[in-house]
């Protein structure tokens, strides 16, 4: 775990004593031998001749120090866990937060697999915090810190240094990491082999290309991988010297090692991948991970949007004048009754009061989540022409929620595709009406602030959404979900991908372009192989999505829900108007949305319903 000069440790030698002359007469008094010098001539006369400069250059290049630490760490408190005596001597500490440190399985086969930034602190660091995990938890490391015997139980060493003997250590190295995760152990290993460090093509330090050992032992046992990323770099001198030749970095190492005394280590961890049923080879299994550590290093936030100037208007209505519209609508506007709430269907003019209050709950629930229009209210021109799904709770005596709906066969009558909000959005082709007249699309959406952590609004909005559908007779629904400017660019970028290769409808998105297409970002490292591979489903996205924003935001709850009815995507396009959110164009068809949530939105009336119109559930 302690940094070491490749070049000058390949020809020391671990001596247990030293012993120091004095005169003739006098007893040789032991002391212990250095573990870290520079290499001596083997003559005498040549050794004391050249002894007093090497002493100088071990004490500049920092082994001195090294040397020192590791005799204290040495004997120090035989009580005390070793990595605690590593950590108390050196100074280091490391951050993990403490809900990622429990994303490492707590048995059963486990490969870490971390970036490598500093050389020594890196290791050292998440070593002792692995501990913690999984006591069992061995190392693969270079032989040089073999000359630290302290650490021989929580390493298998490697040589990296070549030639025959060395392939016959590696090899023997190879098998005992091989038995360790197939007796259930747990195995840290930093791919690269290397520090990160700059290059004349790209200055920005990063890992060199990682080996494939690592996906081969965790391929041939089965043991999950959990990714992790090491936050930091070294400084900028022992970058400018490996630009002029490796070594000069490598002999740079112990002092790096030096400079991170008395620091904290920040270290994020990543959901563990199985691979016990792994598609891939160790080669694309490589990029996966190493994808996967990188999603977990610092990224820019998205953009956050300016708050908005404009004050929202007060509410202009009183709960009774709400009540009297809404009392005032015919029978049949009351699609649901359930509890202490009602959700009506309504024509803009029929509740002009009801629909400013509409348009103000918007803004203020859209502004909570860096959306909206920034005006003082959210009304436009389609409002007038769209019916509006208001839920209503007649105990608080307020609206808890809405939606807008218009059919597609409606607009086409009265203004044509001009009519639809999302042509905002998206330039529809000259069939798109006909295609699509059977459909109703549907946008606005949203739950007053105070009720959105309960469960019952949303899910009584999607229960009238059902009952419009299926009273009027419309088998498909489509509308705009959207995607928050507030993620970071990988995070839109995988829920892009994740759409476009799973819920494409090709055929149908033919007759859309979006106006403002969204910029695109390549994941590093991933091929399409790859990426298919970490989103093959909506859980996994998920999870992606919280590493990458830290906990902060998940998959969007709108599009969860489209989701969970077997929606299609027909294009992605930006709202310049509404925060420049990423608009994704859902397709839902009822007649291939399974039975039970029908059943469960519309009861068996419902289900019945469906099978009259459609032919099927």
């Amino acid at each position: 775990m302690i940094p070491f000069n490749r070049t000058l440790a390949a020809s020391n030698r671990l001596h247990a004593w030293r012993h120091t002359r004095e005169n003739a007469n006098m007893r040789a008094v032991a002391t212990p031998r250095k573990r870290v010098t520079l290499p001596r001539p083997e003559p005498a006369w040549a050794r004391t001749l050249v002894d007093a400069p090497l002493r100088l250059a071990e004490h500049l290049f920092g082994l001195d120090a090294i040397d020192a630490m590791s005799l204290a760490i040495e004997t120090g408190d035989p009580s005390q866990p070793v990595f605690d005596r590593i950590l108390a001597v050196t100074g280091l500490s490391a951050h993990i937060d403490p809900v990622e440190l429990r994303r490492i399985p707590s048995q059963g086969p486990v490969l870490i697999c971390c970036n490598h930034p500093f050389g020594g602190a890196d290791s050292t660091t998440l070593m002792a915090k692995a501990l913690q995990r999984r006591p069992d938890v061995k190392a693969i490391t270079n032989a040089v810190m073999s000359r630290f015997s302290f650490l021989d139980p929580y390493c298998i060493y490697v040589d990296a240094f070549g030639g025959v003997a060395a392939a016959r250590r590696n090899a023997m190295a190879l098998r005992d990491s091989l038995a360790w995760l197939r007796a259930g152990h747990a195995l840290l290993s930093f791919p690269a082999g290397e520090v990160s460090a700059s290059s004349w093509s790209n200055p920005t330090p990063c890992d060199p290309p990682w080996s494939n050992i690592p996906a081969r032992l965790a391929l041939a046992t089965g043991a999950q991988i959990v990714p992790a990323w090491c936050l930091g770099s070294n400084r900028a001198l022992f970058h400018a010297a490996g630009l002029l030749h490796p070594r000069l970095r490598t002999a740079l190492l112990p002092n790096e090692f030096l400079a991170r005394r008395g620091t904290q280590v920040q270290i994020r961890l990543g959901h563990a991948i199985a691979t016990d049923a792994s598609t891939l080879d160790a080669t694309s299994l490589t990029r996966l991970v190493r994808g996967r550590c990188e999603l977990l290093a610092p990224s820019e936030r998205g953009a956050t949007r300016a708050a908005p100037t404009t004050p929202i208007v007060a509410m202009q209505s009183t709960a009774d004048e709400l009540a009297r519209e809404l009392n005032a609508l015919p029978l049949a506007a009351c699609l649901v009754v359930e509890g202490k709430y009602r959700l009506y269907a309504a024509p803009a003019a029929a509740i002009p009061s009801v629909l400013r209050e509409l348009g103000r709950l918007r803004e203020i629930a859209f502004r909570a989540v860096a959306e909206g229009t920034g005006e003082s209210i959210d009304l436009d021109r389609f409002d007038d022409s769209y019916t509006h799904l208001v839920l209503w709770n007649m105990e608080a005596r307020e609206v808890a929620g809405g939606y807008r709906a218009l059919p597609v066969a409606q607009a086409a009558r009265a203004s044509g595709v001009r009519g639809l909000y999302t042509s905002t959005l998206f330039n529809y082709a000259p069939g798109f009406l006909d295609e699509f007249s059977d459909a109703v699309e549907l946008g606005r959406s949203f739950v007053r602030l105070e009720y959105q952590r309960q469960p019952t609004p949303l899910a009584l909005l999607w229960k009238g959404i059902t009952v419009f559908m299926l009273l009027g007779g419309y088998r498909r629904m489509f509308g705009s979900v959207s995607i928050s400017n507030e993620y970071r660019a990988t995070s839109k970028e995988i829920l892009m991908q994740f759409l476009e290769r799973t819920r494409s409808a090709d055929a149908l998105a033919r007759l859309v372009a979006a106006r403002v297409p969204p910029q695109r970002s390549a994941i590093t490292h991933w091929t399409s192989i790859e990426s298919a591979c970490a989103t093959t489903s909506l859980a996994q996205v998920d999870r992606l999505i919280d590493e990458i924003e830290r906990g902060e935001r998940a998959v969007p709850i709108m599009l969860r829900q489209y989701l969970r009815l077997n929606a299609k995507m027909l294009g992605f396009s930006v709202d310049r108007n509404f925060g420049d959110v990423i608009d994704a164009l859902m397709l839902v068809d009822f007649a291939q949305i399974d039975e039970r949530i029908i059943r469960y939105h519309g009861g068996d009336a419902g289900v019945a319903l469906m099978r009259q119109r459609f032919g099927t559930a």
